[in-house]
């Protein structure tokens, strides 16, 4: 199931979409199709070139179907890149996909921070830097106690259209300012939720 809300801004006609789901916890497959299904009806949103926010409960880590068919295969774990002999410093991703035909995918929020360049000490431009670092924890579901391996399954994503393009390209657009992963688990012992909050600071620049 998917919720969909359509936003507008208060001080502008700009609108954008937002969207949360849920997925099973218990059938790989189902998690797949529930991403295919789910590209496939929200085309005509994806293909406007409006802001589009997928966010939820996967119960998918990065390297099964339902988040890998979301984010269009493009992201790629340490581990994975040296099974497919590709190079990627450890806790770092890479982008294995190529151009194809298809329902607009997701950009995963997290490997989305916007860059900016750095200056050598002459001012000239040099190499990217990220804007922000993720803060907070890494893996998003804990369980009610300290003995659940922890795994990171929920995600906030943003369609890869030009909502986002615009700004790689020197126009305006929408990025990532902030990533976090707030904790759930306090002083004495008190446990808010079984899983950590998700939080994501977007800027049009």
């Amino acid at each position: 199931m998917v919720t969909l809300a359509h936003f507008s801004f208060l001080l502008s006609d700009e609108d954008f979409y937002v969207l949360n789901t849920h997925y099973d916890d218990r059938g790989i497959k189902a998690r797949e199709k529930s991403s295919s299904l789910i590209l496939s009806k929200i085309a005509p949103l994806t293909s406007s070139g409006k802001l589009v926010v997928a966010l939820g409960d996967l119960n998918s880590p990065a390297d099964e179907e339902g988040y890998r068919v979301l984010t269009g295969h493009r992201y790629v774990t340490a581990e994975l890149a040296v099974d497919a002999g590709l190079q990627a410093p450890l806790g770092k991703s890479v982008n294995t996909t190529n151009d194809k035909e298809g329902p607009t995918t997701f950009l995963d929020s997290r490997h989305a921070l916007s860059l900016r360049p750095s200056l050598s000490s002459g001012g000239k431009k040099t190499r990217k830097m990220t804007l922000s670092a993720t803060y907070g924890e890494r893996n998003t579901y804990t369980g009610f106690s300290t003995w659940t391996r922890p795994t990171l399954i929920d995600y906030i994503l943003l369609a890869d259209n030009w909502a986002l393009q615009g700004k790689r390209a020197g126009e305006d657009g929408w990025g990532v300012v902030k990533y976090g992963v707030l904790p759930n688990h306090f002083d004495q012992g008190v446990w808010v939720s079984d899983h950590r909050m998700v939080v994501v600071t977007l800027r049009k620049v």
